[in-house]
């Protein structure tokens, strides 16, 4: 029995780590479509950012929801993922940013976040890749 409780210790841990990386994930896949949406406002028009959800023509932040993702808000032009809903704990009201830079002809995209620690983080938005990874 001894070997069964460690081998819970360490696993319980990881397989938490993993499910909160899936919710994050989730904000990242249904942010996809806010970053559509602003590429296409930067390319007509003329490389300015968006304000808001409505300058990109994107329905209102909240109403772009998910299982684990409360709002997806446009401001000015980076995309902010706020976690909600039946998110974990550890990221429920926490933020990811995902910002875009470039210009009309060549819009990339960087991710972070100052709330959610890295290790939940996809690896292309970890503090130490977000500033040159383009997603």
């Amino acid at each position: 029995m001894p070997v069964v409780a460690i081998l819970a210790a360490i696993a319980i841990p990881a397989y938490q780590d993993y499910v909160i990386r899936a919710q994050v994930m989730e904000g990242m896949v249904l942010a996809g479509g806010a970053k559509t949406a602003v590429a296409e406002y930067v390319f007509n028009n003329n490389g300015s950012l968006p304000t808001d959800n409505a300058a990109a023509g994107l329905p209102s932040a909240g109403s772009i929801t998910g299982n684990y993702v409360a709002r997806i808000a446009v401001r000015d032009g980076d995309i902010v993922v706020t976690y909600g809903n039946r998110a974990n704990r550890g990221i429920a009201s926490e933020h990811l940013l995902l910002r875009p830079h470039g210009d009309q002809n060549n819009l990339h995209w960087s991710c972070g976040s100052e709330d959610i620690p890295d290790k939940y983080l996809p690896p292309r938005c970890r503090a130490a890749d977000s500033a040159t990874t383009d997603l």
